[in-house]
């Protein structure tokens, strides 16, 4: 296993900084956005309430790189993959920092649909 000091610092992911990223107008912003790109775009029908968990990595220009859908949801995966493809077409997200430097960020969310 490779020591901390060893690795590249461009490649680390953070949790936790002093401004975590941020979508511009906040998680009631995004909840509108990602239902608006889906719903634009999804065929089928949700028949019951679906919860679905994602982590993203937002990188130090404010864009999304990574999604990833964590296991244990129950949606149809037709609707996990607009909710991914939402997601990467998401405008930047205000990136997070540290002392005045940006950092690579890993965010959990959670989506509820219809």
């Amino acid at each position: 296993m490779e020591s901390l000091k060893d690795v590249n610092p461009d490649t680390l992911v953070y949790m936790a900084s002093q401004y975590p990223a941020v979508f511009h107008g906040g998680m009631d912003s995004l909840n509108r956005y990602v239902k608006q790109h889906v719903f634009k775009h999804f065929v089928g029908s949700i028949s019951k309430d679906v919860m679905i968990l994602c982590s993203v990595i937002i990188e130090k220009n404010g864009c999304i790189s990574t999604v990833q859908i964590l296991p244990n949801n129950n949606a149809d995966k037709s609707l996990e993959s607009f909710l991914i493809n939402a997601l990467y077409a998401s405008p930047e997200w205000s990136p997070a920092s540290q002392d005045g430097k940006k950092l690579r960020f890993k965010r959990i969310l959670a989506f509820r649909f219809p």
